[in-house]
């Protein structure tokens, strides 16, 4: 969506309009976290109706350098971190929100430091939770939604483990205690 133009957005909200769909949120990448590019997203985003801006990366790794942001080891998280504590503050009196999607880094220990652990530092971002990712990193849904009470703002509903081809199994046909993340998600 990032390359629509103000007009084409407006079609895009149109066709919405006689769907009776809402637009909850966008994804986006690195460079919609730009001076330039966070104005572009916010007039996209008040133009779908969306009021979350979701930061769907995190570090460029080498297997992928073309996605995410520049920066390496715990320095990188923390630079993204105050990117995104930018935009917060940003959106913010807009009414609207900046989240971040998990992947399995993010979980995983950075020199000491997992770098979800930073990301919560900003007060208001928000999360959309990938259960499978979460899963992958061998980290607890449940745990996360309690360790970061009412800043989960979406769940997706990706079940695990992968098969040997790398397929992930139908919702409700993996490995996740759904009633016990759904009462977790109620509670938090």
């Amino acid at each position: 969506y990032f390359y629509w133009t103000a007009p084409f957005a407006k079609q895009v909200r149109a066709q919405l309009d006689d769907l009776h769909l809402p637009c909850l949120s966008t994804h986006n990448e690195s460079f919609a976290f730009t001076p330039d590019g966070l104005t572009h997203a916010i007039e996209l985003n008040q133009i779908l109706g969306s009021k979350n801006i979701v930061c769907v990366r995190g570090l460029a790794t080498a297997r992928d350098p073309y996605h995410g942001f520049e920066g390496s080891g715990l320095d990188g998280w923390k630079r993204l971190t105050g990117t995104l504590h930018l935009t917060v503050e940003r959106l913010r009196p807009l009414g609207m929100n900046c989240a971040f999607h998990n992947h399995a880094p993010e979980l995983e220990s950075v020199q000491g430091t997992r770098p979800i652990d930073l990301l919560a530092s900003v007060h208001d971002l928000r999360f959309h939770l990938d259960v499978a990712l979460c899963r992958e990193a061998r980290m607890d849904p449940v745990a996360f939604l309690e360790k970061y009470p009412r800043r989960t703002q979406s769940i997706l509903l990706s079940d695990w483990p992968r098969d040997a081809k790398g397929t992930q199994p139908l919702l409700g046909k993996g490995g996740e205690d759904w009633k016990r993340l759904f009462a977790a998600a109620e509670r938090t």
